[in-house]
């Protein structure tokens, strides 16, 4: 049961996650222009980066929520005392040179540390591994939503989201990552 519901988790997140960090690179810095003017379009790289870092985050969450169903919550203080030395030292480091995309990266990278050491923790006390179908299945779907958003580049932000999103609907139908009976159990 355990392995179900880490599955079903993963499978959820990775379905929100893997497009929304895609869909961010692609579109962040027109939509900080639209959102805020085009002098803060230099900001759609940072955004680009967080989007990355939310989808780690996403994963993370799971993962460390799994240490704390096996109660092996002690151990995995090393992983978050070893992802605020990585920031720390990543925004000593980037910050002077390289601004907020310094924060971006230093966050990235700490959030990744957290990420593999709690997977790493729970695939060592549980064998746990990723059910490889879906997250193939989840790929392959926001692989068309790429290709939706290699066309829509230079469109208005707006459309190409609404665009993305259409085409990411469809490859999940496509994909049979999503059936017609789940969305109907929704409703």
């Amino acid at each position: 049961a355990f392995r179900a519901h880490l599955d079903r988790a993963m499978g959820i997140l990775a379905a929100l996650g893997l497009p929304f960090a895609v869909g961010t690179y692609f579109t962040a810095t027109p939509l900080m222009e639209f959102v805020a003017g085009s002098a803060f379009a230099p900001s759609g790289k940072i955004l680009a980066v967080l989007g990355v870092a939310v989808m780690s985050i996403f994963f993370s969450a799971i993962f460390t929520h799994a240490v704390v169903a096996l109660q092996k919550q002690r151990l995995m203080l090393g992983g978050f005392a070893l992802g605020a030395l990585v920031a720390g030292v990543g925004f000593v480091l980037l910050i002077p040179k390289y601004g907020g995309l310094g924060v971006a990266y230093s966050t990235l990278a700490a959030e990744l540390v957290v990420l593999i050491y709690s997977f790493t923790l729970v695939r060592r006390v549980t064998h746990y591994r990723p059910s490889a179908p879906m997250l193939v299945k989840i790929i392959g779907a926001t692989a068309l939503m790429s290709g939706a958003l290699f066309f829509l580049q230079g469109t208005h932000v707006l459309v190409m989201i609404g665009g993305v999103v259409v085409r990411y609907g469809v490859g999940l139908f496509l994909t049979r990552t999503v059936t017609r009976t789940q969305v109907q159990e929704l409703f």
